[in-house]
């Protein structure tokens, strides 16, 4: 098998171990609202993983392609959400700091560990 079919596989069974975790998410009916969690959104997780992945990157590039993956899934489906991103939530400003805040840390260590 080429490395390239294992980046490939790797990457689709992150995606669908994602998309597996959302389905189960929503069918337990998970209360964010109830444990005070409302404001995080799959796509901080998403964003998370983003990070984790770029440092990962130094250990294997395999893993870190499936994190990344992982990560896609998250805002992916955070996108296909009836009120995503908490666009028109009473947490939406809150959401988004913490969505900004992420970013800004990912970026920071992409541009420290990749480069």
């Amino acid at each position: 098998m080429t490395e390239n079919a294992i980046f490939g596989i790797s990457g689709i069974l992150g995606f669908l171990f994602v998309t597996i975790i959302d389905r189960l998410w929503f069918k337990i009916d998970y209360k964010k609202v109830e444990k005070g969690l409302e404001v995080l959104e799959h796509y901080h997780y998403g964003i998370a993983l983003f990070a984790v992945s770029f440092v990962v990157l130094s250990v294997s590039e395999i893993l870190s392609f499936t994190l990344l993956l992982m990560g896609a899934a998250f805002i992916y489906h955070e996108s296909k959400q009836k009120n995503y991103f908490s666009y028109t939530s009473n947490h939406f400003k809150n959401s988004t700091i913490i969505g900004v805040s992420l970013a800004v840390i990912a970026a920071v260590i992409f541009f420290l560990v990749v480069n």
